[in-house]
């Protein structure tokens, strides 16, 4: 009897954090701050792996000479980027080491230093990868890799009041090409 009951607490449990995770990603993409980012080419070598497409943004490589905020970073360290609107896309304004005062209508997205070094910061924020359709992905990697200044793909992002950020969806020259779906 008191066997059956511990196995039926670990799998509530279990089933609880599941529906937890689920429902923490519903929340940001239905309610969260929709952003645009506009992408960036990566060496074609590793674009393209399998069914997904790993993503770089104007927001994952940081001069801090050029942003307001802090300029001391560790590898590893939680980082907070704020970002505003500048025409169709958002770009970076400041980099910080605590939750930074919003002005205006600026979005902070949360990230993880992967690399600090003279003034820069490369960051992670959990969005480079896009899991695209079968036989989708070289398409798409030669979209990003056309020009780097007028690159036809962007990604919508939806940003929670916490500073997580989850992929919406892939655009594609101004076009809606894949959406996320909640299910």
């Amino acid at each position: 009897m008191m066997l059956g009951f511990r196995i039926a607490l670990v799998v509530l449990i279990q089933s609880l954090f599941l529906i937890y995770m689920i429902y923490d990603r519903i929340q940001i993409l239905e309610h969260g701050k929709v952003i645009t980012l506009k992408t960036e080419p990566v060496d074609p070598r590793s674009l393209f792996r399998g069914d997904y497409v790993s993503l770089t943004y104007n927001i994952s490589h940081l001069d801090l000479n050029q942003l307001e905020g802090d300029n001391n970073f560790e590898k590893w360290q939680h980082i907070y980027v704020a970002v505003e609107k500048r025409g169709e896309d958002w770009a970076p304004t400041g980099v910080y080491a605590s939750w930074p005062q919003i002005i205006g209508d600026q979005v902070v997205i949360e990230g993880t230093v992967t690399d600090a070094f003279d003034h820069a910061v490369w960051a992670d924020y959990g969005i480079n990868s896009y899991f695209v359709p079968e036989g989708k992905g070289k398409g798409i990697e030669q979209a990003i890799n056309i020009q780097a200044d007028t690159t036809p793909v962007r990604v919508q992002l939806a940003v929670s009041d916490k500073g997580e950020a989850a992929i919406k969806g892939l655009i594609l020259n101004g076009k809606m090409l894949y959406q996320e779906t909640i299910f």
